[in-house]
């Protein structure tokens, strides 16, 4: 982490949390579709932290060459009936969005309407956050310090509201969020209406493989910080600091 060489004033918001046990179920479900296709296709996942509570530090790139006579990818998968095993599976338990990018061969396929429906993000847009701050930061208009980085890193691993409040309040709040939608162009989600609540950014299917692939790519933030959150990402808790799992 780098030293900040200056102090920053705090902003105190009042609490903003994503509202609802439904629809927080209904993202839990979004999250482990998309959780699970982006380990499975992506040709370099993270390797595996040695403690869960190491907390990580921003890397320099790695030098992800490999020897021209050795394969390293992995073995393809048929997404196309995959996804179709999934909706299929999920009938009957309501809206149930499915999209997946092949990374392999950049094709994508969804489960229709319901992967372009927006819906609340509640802890979805955490990562959204992320990356947004990280952006800012290599451009020079902010300057994240150790305080700040150990709130992303809360924010991301055990999925921390209060640290997310605090970091969407410091810095910009609700155009924060419009900004970061827009750097992606994440047409079909949008902002939440009251700004007050981060959780209620709304978004879709679509938009989230999106934005999870762009970060995955290294086109949205720089190789070292792709690979930083992505070990954030690597190592959530298995229950969040609000005793959801």
């Amino acid at each position: 982490m780098r030293d900040s060489q200056k102090s920053r004033s705090q902003h105190h918001n009042p609490v903003a949390l994503g509202r609802g046990p439904i629809r927080a179920i209904l993202i839990l479900a979004l999250v482990a579709a998309f959780a699970q296709v982006a380990w499975i296709i992506s040709p370099s996942p993270p390797q595996e932290a040695a403690a869960c509570d190491q907390i990580p530090q921003r890397p320099p790139s790695p030098d992800t060459s490999a020897p021209a006579d050795r394969d390293t990818r992995p073995p393809a998968i048929d997404t196309g009936q995959n996804l179709e095993a999934a909706a299929t599976y999920a009938a009957g338990r309501g809206l149930v969005a499915l999209a997946v990018i092949d990374r392999q061969t950049g094709s994508y396929v969804d489960n229709g309407a319901n992967a372009h429906t927006p819906v609340g993000s509640a802890s979805v847009v955490k990562v959204l956050i992320a990356d947004e701050l990280l952006y800012r930061d290599a451009q020079g208009e902010i300057e994240l310090g150790p305080a700040e980085l150990a709130q992303m890193e809360t924010m991301i691993m055990d999925s921390n509201d209060s640290a997310a409040s605090s970091l969407y309040g410091q810095f910009g709040g609700v155009s924060l969020i419009a900004a970061a939608l827009t750097r992606h162009q994440l047409t079909e989600s949008g902002p939440p209406v009251n700004p007050r609540y981060w959780g209620d950014t709304m978004v879709t299917a679509h938009d989230i493989a999106t934005l999870y692939n762009n970060i995955l790519e290294g086109s949205s933030i720089s190789p070292a910080d792709r690979d930083y959150l992505v070990s954030l990402m690597a190592r959530m808790a298995p229950v969040a600091t609000d005793g959801f799992g």
